[in-house]
């Protein structure tokens, strides 16, 4: 087995580092993607001793596995509040609007049913403005 050359260290690291977060890493997984990538069959490959072995590739390893706490910044917060809060006024205003919509349709079924009904829904409203001046 070759040695693990500063160039190959690099594209161990630089391939660790570009994990998918959502897909499970091991060390067989990492020794399968370098088979791949490199178009070698998996016992031309390193083993998972020699690549823990390794301090470069052995961090980079620890810190893609580690859990990443997500550092609390409180105006990001608020902010998610009042976003969270402004999609349920919205939530509230479209269902608002819907029974207004419903409830107007239904008195303009209705005043259509009434003798000359559709003459009174085409009748303007009248001007009292004049009246509040």
């Amino acid at each position: 087995m070759k040695k693990i050359s500063e160039e190959d260290e690099k594209k161990i690291v630089r391939l660790i580092t570009k994990w998918p977060h959502s897909k499970s890493m091991t060390w067989e997984d990492i020794r399968e993607q370098i088979a791949a990538d490199s178009n070698s069959l998996l016992p031309d490959i390193w083993s998972r001793q020699s690549l823990s072995a390794n301090s470069r590739i052995s961090e980079a390893y620890r810190n893609a596995k580690s859990p990443v706490e997500p550092t609390v910044n409180p105006e990001y917060e608020a902010l998610t509040n009042k976003i969270k809060i402004l999609e349920l006024q919205i939530i509230d205003a479209n269902s608002r609007y819907d029974r207004l919509l419903l409830r107007h349709t239904q008195l303009a079924y209705s005043a259509s049913l009434l003798e000359d009904g559709l003459a009174l829904l085409d009748t303007p409203l009248p001007d009292n403005t004049q009246s509040q001046r």
